[in-house]
This record gives C-alpha cells, structure tokens and sequence, in this order.
C-alpha cells in the first residue's frame, strides 16, 4: 500500500488524477450503453446444476424456488423424457417415467 506524506505530495496529485480520468471515462461509457428492460433481454439457459451440500435457488422471471433438505427438488419442473434417480448402474437405482 502506498501511503502519502500529504495532499500536496506529487505522486498523490498524479495518483488523484488518473483516478478522476478513469472514473469519467468508467461514466461517459455507462451513459453509452443502451440498457434493455429484463423482459427484453433474451434468456440464454436458466438451468444449472448444483452438486454438494448448501441451499439451491434459481429465480427464472422473478420468483425464488428454494430446494432444502436431502433428496432430489424439481418443483414445478417438466421432463419431457425418462428421469433416473440414484446412482447408475448400481442396485440403488430407480428408473421412472415422470
């Protein structure tokens, strides 16, 4: 970290001064991006995996759906094929047709 002996200290007034250049130029960019509401914004993928322990929350269109506990979550989901639950290949595992 540098420190400086006062206000008045050359390498602090340059310092001072590139940080005011780059702060107008961080500003003049902002004002030249075209902000598009989310409505309009295209949604690339709002699926997601999440392996481990912890909390899993997705908000497509605005709502939290928050999956706790042990277990596999999908509320609200639609598979449009076969879903398998357990481990593949081992006596655990459990095909269904949803």
């Amino acid at each position: 970290m540098v420190k400086f002996s006062s206000a008045d200290d050359n390498g602090f007034k340059r310092l001072l001064g590139e940080l005011i250049r780059w702060e107008s130029q961080i500003r003049n960019s902002a004002v030249r991006q075209s902000r598009r509401p989310i409505e309009e914004a295209p949604m690339t993928n709002s699926s997601f995996n999440n392996f481990g322990p912890g909390d899993q929350l997705n908000a497509p269109g605005g709502s939290v759906n928050k999956s706790t506990g042990n277990g596999n979550h999908f509320p609200g989901a639609t598979f449009p094929g076969p879903v398998q639950f357990g481990k593949v290949g081992s006596e655990e595992d459990v095909s269904e047709d949803i």
